[in-house]
C-alpha cells in the first residue's frame, strides 16, 4: 500500500492532459488489480494474475468485434518445467456495452502441458453486471455492481480441479481441487481509477498447502490515448502449509502500459503475467 500511494505523485500530472473516452470503455482497456473490480476488456479470458481468472463480466465493456493476440515471456524459467518460457494466446469476442461474449485459446511450450480453450459471457441486468467463464475442470461467476458507475463493487468465486496439465495463469500444479473468492472495489474517475481487490484461496488438503489472501491495490490513470497502471500484489499468510511457522508477507509491483484508438489497442505489462505480456486488439 505504501508503495501505490508514494508512486501516486508520478502518475497524477499524466491527467492533466486527459480528454473524453473512446467508444470502447476506455476505462477497462488495460489490467489493474486481480480484475475483479475493474476487469479488462481486451484480455478477459485468456491473462490473470490473482488467485481467480479475471471477473468475466469484463466482456460488456466491448461496443464491437474485438480480435486479440497475446504473448508472454518468463526470461528465468527453465524450458522443461511446467511454467515454460513463452506462452501464445487468441481472443475473439463481440458486446454490445450491456452484453458481450468472448472465446480464448491458450498454450505454453512446456513440457507435458496442453493448450486449453476458455470462454465467458456476462450481461448487465438493473445495473448489475453478471458473468460466467468456462474452462475444462474450471468454473467461474462474477458479478459486478454499478458497472458504469463511480463506485463498483465485484465479487468472484472460482471452482477447479488445478490439474497438474493446466496451464492457467495462476496455476501451482498442485493436482488438488480450489475453491477460490474474491471481493473489489474500484473508484473510477474520468481520467483516472483507484481499485483494491482480494481474494483467498481455499485448497482441498488444507494441512498440506496454506490458505493464503492476495490483496492487490492498483492505480490507473488515462491520458488520452495513452494509459498507465501499476499494482502491488500482496500476499498474507505466505506460507508453505498451515502448520508452518514461517508467516511472511510478500510484495511484487506490476505494471501496464496501454496505447491506442478506436480501432486499434496495444497494451504491455512487466511482471503481470511472468516477466513480459504484450496484448494487440482489434476493434471492428
Amino acid at each position: 500500500m505504501k508503495t501505490i500511494f508514494s508512486l501516486l505523485f508520478l502518475f497524477i500530472p499524466l491527467s492533466t492532459f486527459a480528454s473524453a473516452g473512446s467508444s470502447h470503455g476506455q476505462t477497462n482497456l488495460i489490467a489493474i488489480g486481480q480484475g475483479i473490480s475493474s476487469p479488462t476488456l481486451t484480455s478477459t479470458v485468456n491473462f490473470s494474475t490473482g488467485y481467480t481468472h479475471e471477473s468475466p463480466v469484463g466482456v460488456v465493456y466491448q461496443n464491437s468485434w474485438r480480435l486479440s493476440a497475446e504473448y508472454d515471456q518468463d526470461n528465468n524459467a527453465d524450458s522443461n518445467n511446467n511454467n515454460g518460457k513463452t506462452g501464445y494466446g487468441a481472443e475473439l469476442g463481440y458486446g454490445t456495452g450491456a452484453a458481450g461474449i468472448a472465446a480464448g485459446y491458450y498454450t505454453r511450450n512446456c513440457t507435458g502441458c496442453e493448450g486449453r480453450w476458455a470462454g465467458s459471457a456476462a450481461a448487465v441486468v438493473a445495473d448489475i453486471g453478471v458473468g460466467l467463464r468456462y474452462q475444462k475442470d474450471s468454473y467461474t461467476a462474477a458479478a459486478l455492481f454499478n458497472p458504469n458507475g463511480t463506485h463498483r463493487v465485484g465479487l468472484i468465486a472460482e471452482f477447479s480441479s488445478d490439474d497438474d496439465n493446466d496451464e492457467t495463469n495462476n496455476n501451482n500444479g498442485i493436482g488438488h481441487s480450489v475453491k477460490t473468492y474474491g471481493l473489489g472495489y474500484s473508484y473510477v474517475g474520468s481520467q483516472w481509477t483507484f481499485t483494491v481487490d482480494a481474494s483467498q484461496r481455499n485448497y482441498e488438503n488444507p494441512t498440506k498447502y496454506s490458505i493464503r489472501l492476495l490483496l492487490s491495490p492498483g492505480l490507473m490513470v488515462r491520458a488520452d490515448f495513452l494509459q498507465l497502471s501499476l499494482t502491488d500484489e500482496i500476499t498474507l499468510n505466505n506460507r508453505e502449509t498451515s502448520t508452518s511457522n514461517v508467516d511472511d508477507t510478500h510484495h511484487e509491483l506490476w505494471f501496464g502500459v496501454g496505447v491506442g484508438d478506436k480501432a486499434w489497442h496495444f497494451a504491455g505489462y512487466a511482471k503481470y503475467v511472468n516477466d513480459m505480456a504484450l496484448v494487440g486488439s482489434l476493434f471492428f
